[in-house]
């Protein structure tokens, strides 16, 4: 995956690049990377946040306004991950059970950062 924000020293040229891709193409043969299948749980207030960042779906919508959310992401990326954990305790992870361990860890491993004082 790439960004632009992370390029450097990038110029203007007169070459013209048209080929259409295909997404699924893309997808399938581009990363050998695990894809994480994640269900979550969010209240309201994130709904157009998890919308916006995780390009995912609604899977279940409450009458509260709270959803449940489905979206799939390379299992390592990095943006997905730091988007829930922006969520706090807007969003609850459903599944899979290996990534509610991971966000238990990285919760313990800033509270440990930031000491009981």
């Amino acid at each position: 995956m790439f960004k632009l924000i992370r390029m450097e020293d990038l110029r203007e040229t007169d070459i013209r690049y048209t080929r259409d891709h295909d997404v699924s193409e893309i997808k399938s043969s581009g990363s050998r990377e695990k894809i994480m299948h994640v269900r979550l749980y969010g209240k309201a207030c994130v709904r157009a946040k998890c919308r916006e960042y995780l390009n995912g779906r609604i899977v279940q919508e409450f009458e509260n306004g709270d959803f449940m959310f489905c979206f799939s992401a390379p299992e390592h990326e990095t943006f997905w991950y730091g988007a829930i954990l922006s969520f706090g305790n807007h969003v609850r992870i459903i599944e899979p059970p290996e990534l509610k361990e991971r966000i238990f860890k990285t919760c313990r491993e800033i509270q440990a950062e930031y000491g009981s004082s």
